[in-house]
């Protein structure tokens, strides 16, 4: 154990006399422990705890006190490292031209460990404000597990982590995020880090980012996932049954997704959080995907561009997994184009707001199914409000209602030179009879701006 440094500090304390009613000054000595640098190179000959060296990351770890920094030099680490207090732990700063070189950067490469049944996890976080910074985490020398690789590891039993500045690449998985779900919980962030090829063989494969044990307060921004994720970029989906996990307070802000060959983002059971500024490009699947028990959360000002390349739309929110309808969400200022199969998708969605979205050139991929190709699709979704969108030169319909849907509100949409297949498409399709609104369909249309319709009635001027 390295030598502890203790120094005297004057606290000044204010008391009252009772017998005088004045106040006294009382200087006060108090002995507090002032915090510790460690350093840790695999080039170290043997630990140093006096000097406070190491040659491994864990060993500074166990010799560290809560609060300390342990600065790590490039090198590469075959470990597995356990952080159960709070610390800082540095590694040298991962820059693309030399991530993979250990006289450049600090590489974490964990063992394989083919008798516990699970995968090879980098770093494993166990208390309250752990910062994980400047590392490249991954599986290189082949030596892999049965089970995959875990590039970090974050209890649900804590909160307030930061992981910053990484490279994560050639894991299963790079992030499990779980955090304590309490109001309580601190600020959990995940910032600038890179995101690459984390497709390894085993359980929940292909993911960046993938939290399944409940997460609240948490901020990921500014990073870049890109590469071969069969998976998604950032998957949120919890579990329901007697005790369900919470799912809250997620901001996802100014990140980009690009070249990937799966999704962008997935949710399950999210509430009031939001998904802002992001950029999609290039994206075999969905890029933003929201599906099922979805609540009061926003999708803002997103851009995506040639998202769901193999057939799949841009943005939809679904219930495939039956667990409840997406409610009260808020879909405004996004722009999307060239879709691979359908810009936006309401289905089985009800009381959603889909608002100043701009959608263009959604393409049909090898189908003549009357619910691709289309701007916007509202399928089995009701009371929704669709409103100052413009949707222009999709494959098919640009805004496309089926016979399921009632109850929704289309209010100052532009819709126009869509049919771009030839496919018998319009501007503006609605599925239902038997209603009240124009021609006997079962939703409302006002101020709407078009050029085709299938029924009269939706379109109040025609440009």
């Amino acid at each position: 154990m390295a030598t502890t440094d203790w120094h005297l500090f004057e606290r000044t304390e204010m008391k009252w006399n009772r017998s005088t009613g004045r106040k006294l000054r009382l200087e006060v000595l108090e002995q507090r422990r002032m915090l510790a640098v460690f350093t840790v190179d695999d080039d170290f000959d043997a630990n140093d705890p006096a000097e406070r060296e190491f040659t491994t990351i864990q060993a500074a770890v166990n010799a560290a006190a809560a609060g300390d920094t342990i600065k790590v030099k490039a090198g590469t680490y075959e470990e597995s490292v356990v952080v159960n207090k709070q610390l800082t732990i540095i590694g040298r700063d991962p820059r693309l031209s030399r991530y993979l070189n250990p006289e450049k950067a600090s590489i974490v490469d964990p063992p394989a460990d083919n008798s516990d049944n699970d995968h090879a996890i980098g770093f494993e976080l166990l208390a309250n404000g752990i910062v994980i910074e400047g590392f490249t985490i991954g599986e290189f020398d082949g030596n892999v597990d049965d089970e995959g690789t875990i590039g970090i590891v974050t209890s649900p039993n804590f909160s307030g982590y930061t992981i910053e500045d990484n490279v994560f690449e050639d894991n299963t998985i790079g992030i499990r995020l779980n955090t304590a779900t309490s109001a309580s919980a601190a600020e959990t962030v995940i910032e600038d880090n890179l995101f690459r090829d984390n497709d390894r063989a085993g359980s929940s494969q292909g993911n960046g980012i993938i939290s399944d044990l409940g997460i609240r307060n948490v901020l990921i921004e500014d990073n870049e996932f890109t590469g071969a994720h069969r998976a998604t970029g950032i998957r949120i989906e919890g579990t329901g049954g007697e005790t369900p996990t919470i799912q809250s307070d997620i901001t996802i802000v100014d990140n980009e997704f690009e070249e990937l060959t799966g999704g962008g983002i997935y949710w399950e059971r999210v509430v009031d959080s939001t998904i802002e500024d992001n950029e999609f490009e290039e994206l075999t699947l969905v890029g933003i995907h929201l599906n099922g028990g979805n609540l009061r959360n926003n999708i803002l000002d997103n851009e995506l561009e040639e998202v769901g390349t193999s057939g799949i739309n841009a943005i939809i929110l679904s219930n495939s997994e039956e667990i409840s309808a997406n409610t009260n969400n808020v879909i405004e200022d996004n722009e999307i184009e060239d879709a691979g199969l359908g810009g936006l998708v309401l289905q089985n969605s009800n009381n959603n707001t889909v608002r100043d979205n701009e959608i263009e050139d959604s393409r049909i991929v090898g189908t003549t199914n009357a619910t691709r190709g289309n701007g916007i699709s509202l399928l089995n979704a009701d009371n929704n409000i669709i409103e100052d969108n413009e949707t222009e030169e999709n494959a098919r319909h640009g805004i496309f209602i089926d016979s399921a849907s009632t109850g929704n509100q289309l209010i100052d949409n532009e819709s126009e030179d869509n049919n771009e297949d030839n496919v018998s498409g319009f501007d503006y399709f609605d599925e239902t009879t038997g209603g009240t609104g124009p021609s006997g369909v079962q939703n409302t249309y006002t101020r709407n701006e078009g050029r085709t319709q299938n029924k009269t009635g939706l379109i109040a001027t025609f440009i």
